[in-house]
């Protein structure tokens, strides 16, 4: 299988994510040096191509970001949301950038990666708190707020990082930088399970990609498992 380059001359993007429609499919991603979220439309390259080409590439924030390091698309909703690492904050907006505000912004260290169920309506993060690292959860409106799980050393973990869903079975998976590993568990916090151990330098993301998203941090498709090391 080849490679092809969507676009080059990026300075350091972090967070990824994918939004198909009937009429036109979108990638949206963060540069933390440009501190802003970006949009491009995929378009078919043409008949004697196999790839998709990235047009129209617009910035969609473009103001009060500061290492915007997870982001996720309500593809039903049609909203962005992403973290805000270094203002220990989410925030949500329309996908053009428009009715933008603040999801969840206190008791907050380290935020990190963050996706969704927007059948269920629930939004799921990880915070690398010192001695309290940890997974949490709330609705889409911010209510709700509810730690899942509490990732510590005795259960291998400590740096909980790339964050994705298992829709079907209601299963969070997420990659831990700190002892290389990939976790399981159900929504709620409990069957809590490692599925995978990496003698890796730094797991920095993991992507669940079930037909219905894309993300550049923790990619499942099926049984499949991808995993994304910066070594």
């Amino acid at each position: 299988m080849g490679v092809k380059t969507l676009i080059s001359s990026l300075k350091n993007t972090i967070a990824l994510d994918f939004f198909h429609a009937n009429e036109s499919d979108a990638i949206f991603w963060t540069d933390i040096v440009d501190d802003k979220i970006y949009k491009g439309t995929l378009v078919a390259g043409g008949k004697d191509s196999r790839y998709a080409v990235l047009t129209n590439i617009e910035v969609v924030v473009q103001t009060g970001l500061s290492t915007a390091e997870g982001l996720a698309v309500d593809w039903m909703g049609e909203n962005l949301y992403w973290v805000e690492s270094n203002l220990n904050q989410i925030e949500v907006a329309k996908m053009n950038g428009s009715y933008r505000r603040t999801l969840i912004t206190s008791n907050m260290e380290n935020p990190r990666a963050i996706s969704l169920d927007p059948r269920v309506g629930m939004v799921f993060w990880t915070d690398w708190e010192k001695g309290k690292s940890r997974i949490e959860s709330s609705s889409m409106s911010g209510e709700g707020r509810r730690v899942v799980r509490m990732v510590d050393e005795e259960e291998g973990g400590g740096w909980p990082n790339g964050l994705t869903l298992d829709f079907a079975l209601r299963r969070i998976y997420w990659t831990d930088a700190k002892s290389d590993s990939i976790h399981t568990a159900l929504y709620d916090g409990s069957d809590h399970r490692r599925v995978g151990f990496f003698f890796l330098s730094l797991s920095l993301s993991l992507s669940l990609s079930l037909s219905l998203s894309l993300s550049l941090s923790l990619s499942l498709s099926l049984s499949l498992i991808l995993l994304i090391d910066d070594c």
